[in-house]
């Protein structure tokens, strides 16, 4: 696989290195882990809501950030396990980067401040894409099949009070 030269600062960058070993404390409480999920979920709707509609090449990366957080709400939820733990790791490791206003690129500056974000996403994406493929079929399963909603699953998290992973 293959890495831009945009993606390769950013997988490299200290901001990076230090989202990856925030992911694997994050893997080991699902409850943590959920709140990120949350807290990034919000960020990124914020996001949109202010600057728009999400356009050309971030319109991608948006779908990709929206198919992580719904990977992992089903992982925590203990609904969903077909994924390495490599790939678990990069994507939550790209949501802490997500989530951190300081990184390669300061978040806040007008007009370039997602770009690493959106580069890091699309590396991720192309990292995992044998994982997401997996968790699209098993997605795609669970809508053609009656089963848990999303409340129960925000319900068994929240009454987890050991914090374990099912």
């Amino acid at each position: 696989m293959g890495m831009s030269s945009s993606s390769t600062k950013v997988t490299r960058s200290a901001a990076f290195q230090r989202a990856l070993k925030a992911a694997g404390r994050y893997l080991q409480n699902p409850l943590l882990l959920r709140n990120l999920v949350d807290k990034a979920q919000r960020k990124a709707t914020h996001r949109r809501e202010v600057d728009g509609q999400v356009k050309g090449g971030l319109a991608s990366a948006w779908t990709t950030l929206m198919t992580f957080f719904r990977l992992l709400r089903a992982y925590v939820g203990g609904h969903y396990r077909d994924i390495s733990r490599d790939s678990l790791l990069l994507i939550v490791a790209t949501v802490v980067y997500f989530l951190s206003p300081i990184d390669a690129i300061m978040d806040f500056i007008p007009g370039v401040g997602y770009l690493d974000d959106a580069a890091l996403l699309g590396w991720c994406l192309s990292a995992v894409s044998k994982d997401l493929a997996r968790f699209r079929v098993w997605e795609a399963q669970q809508a053609a099949t009656p089963g848990q909603t999303e409340v129960e699953t925000d319900k068994e998290i929240e009454t987890d009070k050991e914090g374990e992973s099912r």
